[in-house]
């Protein structure tokens, strides 16, 4: 193992969640053994390399504290036949994002904020935002992975400036960089890669930008399987619109989970969709999510 496993935020191993194993039984107490078809044994083999190998997510509370958090990660296991190796793609979902200022990357810019999301709302359909990643080089048998590949990256970017452009003091705009990152540049806990989210875009990297910000440390979140699509309807039918011109002003097209009108709401995100659920040897389970504030 690398001497890199034992660096990154100050996370111990004992607060990376571990759940247990449910066996079904026969109403006596006592454990029966169900047999199984391939696609069930697969079924495990990826929820248990998913629960070793999803990523702790770092992320400036000033983000979070904002509404900003972290919702759900959608996830989905590809073979790739050019290369002969399993990929596992994910969506990361966030509640919204925010603008702030290039002086003080502590502040947010609230008109900045409010063309972004009007901007986004228009584009995309939805003030939620969504990063992806792709783990290449899957081995489920020994819950491993050989790089991350992602058309998010930060690079040298910081959490209010970006490369693409400034418009004065006022705001700053982000390049989004193609990055096929090893396993041996990762700070890592266990097979967990430590990733943090660099820009206020949340564009992500390998390494801190923005070590004067606090953090919130993700370590257990909610899952569902789903590709790019399933991930961007949740994004749009169950993350509540925040507030946004083209909403106010366009509300008879603005059909957003609400009808003839976005709902715009602040201070909650609604899980009225389809929960994670994974089956166990006849057991469910439910996977939520957490935050920790580090200290």
């Amino acid at each position: 193992m690398s001497s890199t496993e034992e660096q990154g935020p100050n996370i111990s191993k004992e607060s990376i969640s571990c759940i247990s194993k449910i066996e079904s039984t026969d109403g006596k107490g006592s454990s029966t053994v169900t047999s199984k078809s391939t696609n069930d044994v697969t079924a495990d083999q990826e929820v248990s390399w998913l629960r070793s190998c999803l990523p702790i997510i770092v992320q400036p509370k000033i983000d979070v504290m904002n509404g900003n958090h972290l919702v759900k990660v959608f996830y989905a296991f590809e073979r790739d036949s050019a290369h002969n190796q399993l990929n596992c793609k994910l969506g990361v979902l966030y509640a919204g994002e925010s603008s702030y200022s290039t002086r003080q990357d502590s502040v947010v810019n609230k008109v900045a904020t409010l063309f972004y999301r009007s901007y986004n709302r228009k584009l995309y359909h939805r003030t939620a935002d969504i990063d992806y990643l792709e783990y290449r080089g899957v081995d489920l048998n020994r819950n491993s992975w050989k790089s991350i590949f992602t058309t998010d990256h930060a690079g040298d970017q910081t959490w209010s400036r970006g490369n693409k452009g400034e418009i004065l003091w006022w705001f700053s705009l982000m390049c989004h960089y193609r990055r096929c990152i090893s396993w041996e540049q990762w700070e890592r806990i266990q097979n967990k890669p430590v990733i943090y989210l660099n820009t206020c875009n949340h564009l992500w990297g390998e390494r801190d930008s923005n070590p004067h910000l606090d953090k919130v440390v993700w370590t257990n979140y909610s899952m569902e399987r789903g590709d790019r699509e399933r991930a961007e309807k949740f994004a749009q039918h169950h993350i509540p619109t925040k507030l946004n011109c083209y909403s106010c002003l366009c509300f008879c097209k603005a059909r957003n989970g609400g009808g003839y009108c976005d709902r715009i709401i602040y201070d909650q995100v609604e899980h009225s969709g389809e929960n994670v659920l994974a089956v166990l040897d006849g057991g469910i389970e439910e996977i939520s999510y957490h935050s920790a504030f580090k200290e």
